[in-house]
């Protein structure tokens, strides 16, 4: 007996082997067919927003179709980006990148990222962590919505990242010094462009070769 009517016990058979058992009597197995989103909690909890956030554009000579194709499957976001994905196109699927494939497990990316929100040629959303780094805020998820937008001969896709939490900053939008979400936002602003670079010279190197590049 450990507390609040949850028991745990152990037994070790001869050859070595230990073999746990927990009870819980406040655990509720989802419902069959439930999807789980997110594996961690929200960072901002209850919808208490901070009043940042941070949002990027790029224009890329493929349709929307084209583009959004290239963030939902795993092989092509490697072919753009150059580290390895594990992408599943459903609501709470992964949409996981792994930038430091041969750290520990847990510490390689965006492990336990998730697929919040999609409409096909037009937007996707999911959950997003701090990297290995920022162990303070890592265990929490904000968010980053895609948008696709047809424009001349291309598309523009807008990217923004938000939920971060109120509590990292003041109402007029300054940093807190006691907080390490602002830390973990300088970061992103730094490290998005980048990655939107990547994807933008992605879609001028291979530009024909997917279902939808006229939009």
């Amino acid at each position: 007996e450990v507390g609040g009517g949850v028991v745990v016990g152990a037994v070790l058979d001869p050859f070595g082997n230990r073999f746990g058992a927990i009870h819980n009597p406040h655990f509720a197995v989802p419902p069959l067919g439930a999807t789980v989103v997110a594996s961690r909690p929200m960072a901002a909890a209850e919808g208490a927003l901070a009043p940042v956030g941070i949002s990027l554009s790029v224009k890329v000579p493929v349709g929307p179709h084209a583009a959004w194709a290239r963030w939902m499957s795993g092989a092509a976001v490697e072919a753009w980006l150059g580290v390895h994905a594990n992408i599943e196109a459903r609501i709470g699927g992964a949409w996981e990148v792994f930038f430091l494939p041969d750290a520990p497990l847990g510490a390689r990316g965006g492990e336990g990222v998730r697929v919040l929100s999609y409409l096909p040629g037009r937007m996707l959303s999911f959950t997003w962590n701090a990297p290995p780094h920022h162990p303070e805020t890592r265990p929490l998820f904000t968010w980053v919505v895609l948008l696709f937008t047809a424009e001349d001969e291309g598309s523009r896709v807008d990217l923004h990242h938000t939920g971060w939490p109120a509590s990292g900053w003041s109402e007029d939008g300054t940093a807190r010094d006691d907080s390490p979400w602002p830390e973990t936002f300088a970061y992103f602003e730094a490290a998005w462009p980048h990655l939107m670079e990547a994807f933008a010279r992605g879609c001028s190197e291979d530009r024909g070769g997917e279902p939808g590049d006229a939009g």
